[in-house]
């Protein structure tokens, strides 16, 4: 998330977070460290990217940005550069998100679509 401390305007003083939402981006208002990283992935999009604590990298769903029928997860690991595919998609269901659980004692990994429904890959 993009965010911004801004003073806080009661009692008590200190700072609060400010999303920055509420207005367009622009260079005066983020902040980024370091270099852009880039994945390839071929056109599509980043649709949700989280961090994959037991394969050490990423997983990403990603898919084209008009919403077309190409969407995936794969596993990125940044540190090489390399991606993965794992899953493939039909364009019935558009995957918007992706987490890792713990379910029945097993480590799986959960997408959930665009319609409420969601998926159990293990």
């Amino acid at each position: 998330m993009l965010e911004r401390e801004v003073p806080e305007r009661r009692r008590g003083g200190g700072r609060k977070r400010d999303s920055g939402l509420n207005r367009a981006l622009a260079s005066d208002n983020i902040q980024v460290d370091g270099r852009a990283l880039r994945i390839p992935l071929g056109g599509s999009g980043i649709r949700s990217i989280e961090h994959d604590p037991v394969a050490g990298g990423f997983q990403v769903v990603a898919g084209h940005p008009t919403g077309a029928q190409d969407f995936r997860l794969v596993s990125w690991d940044a540190a090489k550069g390399s991606v993965r595919e794992m899953h493939a998609f039909s364009g019935e269901h558009k995957p918007e998100g992706v987490a890792r659980a713990t379910l029945g004692g097993k480590a799986v990994t959960v997408v959930m679509f665009d319609d409420s429904r969601f998926a159990v890959l293990r």
